[in-house]
């Protein structure tokens, strides 16, 4: 996945703490790829404290509801770890969609081309749980 545009992405210290420490261990290991490109993500985002958070913010454990716009196709999933991408209507984080959605903003739009060379474009279009915005630190 190549990200085409530079959509400005906002995480929170906790969030940017684990995917750290997950990228060093083995399951980050396990996704050499999807790890890079999520390292790089942890590397341009805007890193704020988790009760500064906008509530409009994807962060991990978040419920997001978004858009394929070529494909005209909405989903509703929630942003998880590798250990729970088995449950109902969850994205990974370090799937190339997790990576992608994290730290957008509702009505952000971006474009990014998968590893098969077909193009997607992306728009975030609400978000119904954020744990920051629920008062749930721990998640």
């Amino acid at each position: 996945m190549e990200a085409l545009g530079e959509t400005p992405i906002t995480l929170t210290e906790p969030d940017v703490g684990r995917l750290g420490s997950l990228l060093c261990t083995r399951v980050g290991l396990a996704y050499r790829s999807e790890a890079r490109r999520l390292r790089g993500e942890l590397r341009r985002a805007r890193v704020v404290r988790a009760m500064s958070v906008p509530p409009d913010v994807v962060t991990m454990n978040s419920t997001v509801c978004f858009e394929d716009v070529g494909a005209g196709a909405s989903r509703s999933a929630t942003l998880v770890y590798p250990w729970r991408a088995h449950e109902r209507s969850t994205v990974n984080v370090l799937s190339p969609l997790g990576t992608v959605l994290l730290g957008l903003r509702v009505g952000d739009l971006v474009a990014w081309t998968l590893d098969d060379g077909a193009a997607k474009v992306l728009r975030v279009i609400a978000l119904p749980y954020q744990p920051e915005a629920a008062g749930h630190w721990h998640l």
